[in-house]
């Protein structure tokens, strides 16, 4: 006989079903008699109120298996909920293990840098040059002043009365070189360079350091004079 519930095979004079305990005869055929096709007559347990009675266990049977399962089921959802909660806890414990590890190198490397210090330079105070000019008969005087040092300068005039052309005058620091130059003219000889009435070079270019205001005369001589002169001897 095959169980109408699960399908299993069962023998013919079995009531309930050996594998899932349903019953494997319906209620209204349990008070006939039935004649199988050799004519044998086959005995079906009959169902009386004591009989009903013995059907309710099956009933009972299937429906703790089916609590069983469903609890097995709850308890499997519960496991998985565990897993999950714990997997979570350890994702969250490592990433909040990297942020701190991340923001203590941060810090780390935040407080071992090397300060920058930006120095702006205080604008110069130099006191601008000042230049006092003074001027007497005689010569003028000419000095620069800065904070940290004093620079005099002073003046070489050159000049010439006749017979020829020098060249050299400006103004000059103190203890600068200075060279002037005299060229005679045709008919004229360089007689010397004369300072205050005196000759102090009777080379035509001549080279001296300045230490003062200095006014030099070139003097050149008429070619006849000298002539006549060395005639005369």
């Amino acid at each position: 006989m095959r169980c109408k519930n699960c399908g299993s095979e069962n023998e013919d004079n079995l009531y309930i079903c050996q594998n899932c305990g349903s019953p494997l005869y319906d209620e209204d055929d349990n008070d006939a008699l039935a004649e199988d096709e050799m004519g044998k007559t086959k005995v079906v347990p009959a169902v009386a109120g004591s009989s009903r009675g013995t059907a309710q266990p099956a009933h009972t049977s299937r429906t703790n298996t089916e609590k069983d399962e469903k609890q097995k089921q709850k308890e499997k959802t519960i496991a998985v909920i565990v897993i999950l909660a714990v997997v979570l806890a350890v994702v969250v414990g490592v990433l909040a293990a990297v942020l701190i590890s991340n923001s203590k190198s941060k810090n780390d490397v935040e407080d071992t840098s090397v300060p920058i210090v930006t120095t702006t330079e205080a604008p110069s105070t130099t006191a601008p040059t000042t230049t006092t000019t003074t001027q007497t008969t005689t010569q003028t005087t000419t000095e620069s002043t800065t904070k940290s040092t004093t620079v005099v300068e002073y003046n070489v005039t050159v000049s010439c009365s006749q017979g020829g052309e020098v060249e050299g005058d400006g103004v000059y620091a103190k203890g600068e070189k200075c060279t002037v130059i005299a060229r005679a003219d045709d008919g004229f000889v360089f007689d010397g360079w004369y300072k205050n009435g005196k000759r102090v070079s009777s080379n035509e270019v001549y080279s001296f350091s300045v230490k003062s205001n200095t006014d030099l005369e070139a003097v050149f001589t008429d070619y006849s004079d000298v002539t006549d002169y060395v005639d005369e001897e």
